[in-house]
């Protein structure tokens, strides 16, 4: 598994760019971790109104997550964009009422194949522009 061996690496600071390798922050006491259940999102500004920053791991790709991400955030009325990345996570950024966004992450939680193990989540400047959730490179 090179993605992770790489990913340990430059997360220890190894050789190429120390910091995290996945995020924009090098910090990474700015997210907090959990399992994606109730008690693993950060304190927002506005619950009524908020952007996310997600990153899911576990059994998260080739299992149809983003496909079903990008459904069950259609049906909420989310916006927002996920994407898988080389480590073998899932990005997302999801903007909506905060109690919506803990419904499509539960609902991700509970479909088949899907096994989030853990996830880091932070709060990130909601975007006025954004006006659908879609795929990383796939416009439809």
């Amino acid at each position: 598994m090179k993605g992770w061996k790489e990913f340990w690496k430059r997360w220890n600071g190894e050789g190429g760019d120390a910091g995290h390798p996945v995020f924009e922050s090098t910090d990474p006491s700015d997210f907090v971790t959990g399992d994606g259940g109730e008690d693993s999102f950060p304190e927002v500004s506005d619950e009524n109104f908020c952007r996310l920053d997600i990153i899911f791991y576990g059994r998260v790709q080739g299992v149809g997550f983003r496909f079903r991400a990008c459904q069950i955030a259609d049906e909420l009325g989310l916006t927002g964009i996920v994407e898988n990345r080389d480590d073998g996570t899932v990005h997302m950024e999801v903007q909506g009422n905060l109690s919506v966004i803990k419904e499509l992450v539960k609902s991700l939680k509970e479909s088949s194949w899907i096994e989030i193990t853990d996830t880091e989540i932070r709060e990130l400047p909601v975007d006025p522009k954004e006006r659908r959730f879609r795929e990383s490179g796939v416009y439809y």
